[in-house]
């Protein structure tokens, strides 16, 4: 059996949507948000490698706006084309909240976690500096949960 998860906090929440600009709008029309730390990524704009999907390279393209919010950042993701996981829960629900990013001690524990569990790997990938893993953990936790490192997670 593997050990307890050891949570630092959850620091992100992943909420997939069809238009990114509209949502941030109305976000920063209702809240107050700190516009010089508001980040906006646009994959197609840049060179990057396949990520993984379902156990195969894909190639997807998303918008992502990210700021913060009462102590978390939210994530805003546009995707940008019909591949891939957001645009797979896209046409399944509509949009909505897809993740919550979670900071644990351990990773590799997080991983032996998920796998006793049997919940699968959904995707992963790396842009410069930043490697992510999902794992569907519905089945136990009612939540899909990612985690993040510098490094290029194995076998992603």
């Amino acid at each position: 059996m593997a050990n307890k998860i050891k949570a630092k906090e959850i620091y992100r929440v992943g909420i997939v949507v069809k238009d990114a600009e509209a949502v941030a709008a109305q976000y920063d029309k209702y809240f107050e948000i700190d516009q010089s730390k508001k980040m906006i990524i646009d994959t197609s704009q840049s060179e990057h490698e396949l990520f993984l999907f379902n156990g195969e390279r894909c190639d997807f393209d998303m918008k992502l706006i990210i700021f913060p919010l009462g102590g978390v950042e939210i994530e805003l993701i546009e995707p940008l084309d019909e591949n891939g996981p957001y645009a797979e829960f896209l046409r399944e629900t509509g949009g909505g909240m897809h993740h919550l990013n979670i900071e644990v001690d351990d990773n590799e524990n997080f991983i032996d976690v998920a796998e006793e569990l049997n919940s699968p790997f959904l995707t992963g990938g790396y842009l410069p500096g930043l490697g992510w893993k999902y794992y569907d953990m519905t089945k136990d936790f009612a939540v899909i949960y990612e985690i993040c490192q510098e490094e290029r997670f194995k076998g992603v």
